[in-house]
């Protein structure tokens, strides 16, 4: 299997910004500023995102 592709979306931007501005965050930190007031799913989508972030080498993930 080649490298994975390394285009960034907007969304994917949105979350480097806020790690670039905190240094670290948790799924959480990352919804609330997101998606303010979300709840379950947005969670979900944020999961989803950093889930593609990683497996692009974006982001580097402590679970």
């Amino acid at each position: 299997m080649g490298r994975p592709a390394r285009d960034i979306t907007e969304a994917e931007l949105a979350v480097l910004r806020i790690l670039w501005d905190r240094g670290m965050a948790t799924i959480r930190q990352l919804t609330d500023v997101l998606y303010p007031g979300g709840g379950a799913a947005q969670y979900a989508t944020v999961q989803k995102l950093l889930d593609r972030m990683e497996a692009k080498e974006f982001v580097r993930r402590d679970r």
